[in-house]
């Protein structure tokens, strides 16, 4: 067993919306070496491998993960050359905006107070405020689960709505390289406080969350795509608990733990709930945009 692998390490701490198993086997690797050697002991020993962004988007099974959990965020180098800021998956998004900010480099500032890492909001395509993050990535550095090391231009790396070819194909991002345009600092800095604060007003950091849980559906009667908040509003379901797990009052599409003593379980079960009624009322399929991981 590799030495830095740990066992039975406890979850719940480790993810935003405070819940969650133990990791049968858990890995915080700092850099490519380490890397490579847990993803060949997890082949050699045959292990599942699951993949731990910034555990903001995020839920962990009550009965834990059976095989490996890599954590990444111990990669967080950023630099900038030129327009190309470039950073690695387990940097935060909040300290790439200010980075860039730094350097004059607009793009990620609608990003701004939206936790979790880098890599996990470009595994995800994170998107707010009409902007997509896949916007602006320039090439994607990534290990496929054979241990090989790849990059990917933007002309070969198909971004969908809140998915990439690393989700659909569990690739580990280690580097995204962001093509940013030349604007003044002040400007950039202005505009990621506004839609900071926004998230604020919003109640995005009232409790503890995982922020949105479901896509934004396509409505078959018009084709185009609806709020999931909205209509989780509209079937009632606001303030609607399940255990300790909760529809946040001020956001249909926030479940909440506010204090603390939710079990994923209880989370689950209200997804569950609100998917079955919103089907019911509205006759629309909402599927998940957070993470499921572990045992279900």
């Amino acid at each position: 067993m590799n030495q830095l692998v740990q066992k039975d390490i406890i979850l719940e701490s480790l993810t935003s919306i405070k819940a969650g198993g133990k990791a049968a086997y858990y890995a915080r690797p700092e850099d490519y070496d380490q890397l490579v050697g847990i993803l060949s002991m997890v082949r050699s020993e045959g292990l599942e491998l699951s993949i731990l962004g910034g555990g903001t988007n995020t839920l962990i099974s009550d009965k834990g993960i059976p095989g490996l959990l890599l954590d990444m965020r111990r990669f967080k180098t950023i630099h900038t050359r030129g327009t190309l800021l470039t950073a690695r998956a387990g940097s935060t998004l909040e300290r790439a905006v200010a980075l860039s900010a730094e350097a004059g480099l607009s793009g990620l500032e609608y990003f701004s107070g939206l936790p979790g890492t880098v890599g996990g909001a470009v595994f995800g395509n994170a998107g707010c405020f009409h902007h997509e993050i896949g916007e602006v990535v320039e090439w994607v550095e990534y290990f496929d689960m054979d241990g090989e090391l790849h990059k990917m231009w933007r002309d070969q790396y198909r971004f969908s709505y809140r998915s990439s070819p690393c989700r659909t194909n569990r690739w580990i991002i280690t580097q995204i390289g962001f093509n940013l345009a030349p604007k003044a600092p002040i400007y950039i800095q202005q505009q990621a406080k506004a839609y900071r604060q926004k998230r604020r007003e919003m109640g995005h950091y009232r409790y503890p969350s995982m922020g949105s849980i479901f896509k934004n559906p396509i409505n078959p009667k018009t084709g185009m795509r609806v709020s999931a908040g909205e209509l989780i509003d509209a079937a009632g379901l606001l303030g609607y608990t399940v255990g300790n797990a909760k529809v946040a009052e001020y956001h249909g599409n926030i479940i909440i733990n506010p204090g603390g003593k939710a079990g994923s379980d209880d989370i689950f079960q209200l997804i569950g709930y609100i998917q079955d009624t919103v089907e019911k009322v509205h006759g629309i399929t909402l599927e998940l945009e957070i993470n499921l991981l572990g045992q279900w």
